[in-house]
């Protein structure tokens, strides 16, 4: 169990500080590239909204902005694109350049994934 702890211990650990000497670092370094997907989006709430706030930190990721994204968004559901809030917020990733999938609202036969 101590093994266990331990080795976990450097999941916790602090990040490493984003100065500009990390920052100038990782910019000379090959890019990573993988592939982000975000589901059942967007968010109609205008108090707080995720999807906002997920699309303002791929756009201004100071290593590498405009990083590109899919979502796959809900555009049946009123708490999602199903609304004023949520039209706009399609309409900004389609500007931005992000790829969308479509969820239906409702899933009347089992996707099976093989």
């Amino acid at each position: 169990m101590l093994a266990i702890a331990l080795s976990l211990s450097a999941c916790i650990s602090a990040p490493v500080p984003l100065t500009a000497a990390t920052t100038e670092k990782l910019r000379q370094q090959p890019p990573v590239r993988f592939l982000l997907t975000f589901d059942d989006g967007p968010s109609a709430s205008t108090f707080y909204n995720p999807s906002i706030t997920v699309l303002d930190s791929l756009a201004q990721n100071p290593v590498q902005p405009n990083i590109k994204a899919v979502f796959f968004v809900q555009t049946g559901a009123t708490g999602a694109g199903n609304s004023e809030q949520g039209r706009a917020i399609m309409q900004r990733e389609h500007e931005e350049g992000h790829l969308r999938g479509f969820t239906p609202l409702r899933r009347t036969t089992p996707i099976i994934v093989r």
